[in-house]
């Protein structure tokens, strides 16, 4: 499958152990790396091919620039590899299952569901050429009309999903009941159920000194995925031995 993660220089380090857990899931990945121009990675994982991008990337992919820019760089990534299709890869994720990826094929667009219902995990996705390109020319026409709320955040991942509902496109949503996509905490021993995870999100919140939710750093994400990977590769060492 193709698959795109979007980049900058701060993801250097965790892009490394996301690329490398996910050939081990799809041998056969073709990886782009949608990297952003105003702070580039100084390196990339050997084997993939580097995009520069020049739209605002909002923080953290918010804001409708960041959202159109999201959307017209996978339609230029699957018409560069002649894909139908495209997986949306967060850098601060591990992708340790790829199956789910290929099952309801009716649908054009795929992902798992948060705790709240019917709201999309955005760190991991399927999308067609031809949603894509239909959320990004009804976005495109709501700017122009002037109707895209400038007081609003626009989050990529929450206004790509309703932006393909109002264009009916095919969605679906993988149930959060099913547990397919999972959140890595700071608890140790890992909890039980990240072993059995397709999906792993490594930049859960964290709270700071005054017990508010703030975002974790990125070395903080960088040791959860560390950690993580050292131990999904002693499970396969485990399983070997058995």
């Amino acid at each position: 499958m193709v698959y795109c993660i979007f980049t900058y220089s701060e993801d250097e380090q965790l892009v490394q152990l996301c690329v490398q857990r996910l050939r081990e899931a799809d041998r056969a990945a073709v990886v782009y790396l949608a990297d952003d121009a105003r702070a580039p990675m100084r390196r990339v994982p050997n084997d993939c091919h580097r995009v520069t991008t020049r739209f605002p990337r909002g923080g953290s992919l918010n804001g409708m620039g960041a959202v159109l820019g999201v959307l017209d760089s996978l339609c230029w990534c699957m018409q560069h590899a002649g894909a139908s299709y495209i997986v949306k890869l967060d850098a601060d994720t591990m992708l340790c299952h790829v199956e789910w990826l290929q099952e309801h094929p009716e649908a054009e667009y795929l992902a798992c569901e948060k705790l709240e219902a019917f709201r999309p995990a955005g760190n991991c996705y399927r999308i067609t050429y031809e949603a894509a390109r239909a959320a990004l020319e009804y976005l495109q026409g709501r700017q122009r009309d002037g109707m895209t709320n400038p007081g609003w955040y626009w989050p990529e991942d929450q206004t790509i999903f309703d932006a393909l509902r109002m264009v009916n496109r095919r969605c679906a949503l993988v149930p959060y009941s099913l547990r397919l996509s999972q959140g890595m905490g700071d608890t140790i021993p890992l909890p039980a159920q990240l072993a059995t995870a397709s999906v792993i999100h490594c930049g859960e919140p964290v709270k700071d000194a005054s017990g508010a939710i703030a975002r974790a750093s990125r070395p903080h994400v960088l040791l959860r995925m560390r950690i993580l990977s050292d131990s999904i590769d002693k499970q396969k060492q485990d399983t070997e031995h058995d």
